[in-house]
């Protein structure tokens, strides 16, 4: 698989989410930006209801 994308609603703020899949790999994430910021482990903060998050993941 090449990615997906996907919007997620989730405690009323919206999650915009783009995962890549440059070399077809079935686990891990390589690198994971929030807002275009970097941002470290796998995990999200929450955001305030009625906010748009942009969510990128590349796996690897």
């Amino acid at each position: 698989m090449d990615g997906f994308t996907l919007r997620r609603v989730w405690r009323g703020a919206t999650y915009e989410i783009v995962v890549e899949n440059p070399d077809h790999l079935e686990k891990g994430v390589k690198t994971m930006t929030v807002d275009g910021k970097p941002v470290s482990g796998s995990i999200l903060s929450p955001v305030p209801a009625d906010s748009t998050v942009e969510v990128k993941v590349v796996m690897g």
